[in-house]
């Protein structure tokens, strides 16, 4: 048989290790740490920035108030749904600062006087006054092919009165006095005619609240005399007129 020569092996020769250079370390050295680019903070944009669409399908960007006295009180925030949750209600004048398609909404929903034939037939249902707004501005938008926020607002400046009454007394009689009236007011008035055209008109008759607004606000924006708010402005300022 064949044998494999295999090496012998000194155990009692020493194996030195192989040196390695190790790099030296200066102590005193500062170590600089690499700078790390930390990610930016997404900030959330404010609302007037962003292009919310009101009900997702109309633009308030585009929309201009031309009464330079109404700028300040007609507000044209953007937003999707209008309504506010009544941030508002217990600070003075701050309805100003509310969406005025929402103003329109609360005036709607106004219960009315107490002994009225149409009291209390909305009062508090403020969903159903939303649905009436937003199908009463899809009627717009197919009659005029233009933005129903812009005809709100064109009908709101043509329905505003500019003067008003208001009664003093003297020696025991009373007057009826003319008087200016606030750009406030005059917003306040506006909605309060547009509301009651729609309240009056569609009591007992067969057309629907979103088309007797629809058409209000049609020819409010146009400033026609056949329109119901245009006639109370009218009516008001005569009666002002003669109180001069």
């Amino acid at each position: 048989m064949l044998t494999e020569n295999k090496p012998i092996v000194d155990l009692d020769e020493k194996v030195i290790p192989e040196k390695t250079t190790e790099p030296k370390v200066d102590l005193d050295e500062k170590v600089i740490p690499e700078k790390t680019t930390k990610p930016k903070s997404i900030r959330p944009k404010p609302k007037s920035e962003l292009n919310l669409l009101l009900f997702r399908k109309w633009d308030f960007s585009s929309v201009e108030v031309n009464d330079f006295g109404l700028k300040d009180v007609i507000f044209l925030q953007p937003t999707i749904i209008p309504t506010s949750f009544g941030r508002h209600e217990h600070k003075r004048f701050a309805k100003s600062r509310v969406n005025i398609v929402e103003r329109l909404i609360n005036n709607l929903m106004h219960f009315g006087k107490r002994k009225a034939k149409n009291s209390g037939r909305m009062g508090g249902k403020k969903q159903k006054s939303m649905n009436i707004v937003k199908s009463a501005f899809q009627i717009i938008e197919l009659e005029t092919n233009s933005n129903p926020i812009e005809q709100l607002v064109r009908a709101i400046e043509n329905a505003a009165p500019n003067e008003d009454t208001t009664t003093i007394a003297y020696g025991g009689v009373r007057y009826h006095v003319s008087v200016d009236i606030s750009p406030q007011r005059r917003v306040d008035l506006a909605l309060r005619f547009i509301s009651l055209a729609v309240r009056e008109t569609s009591f007992s008759t067969q057309k629907s609240a979103e088309e007797i607004l629809a058409l209000e606000l049609i020819l409010a924006a146009k400033n026609d005399s056949n329109s119901f708010s245009i006639k109370k402005k009218f009516e008001q300022e005569r009666m002002a007129m003669s109180a001069r």
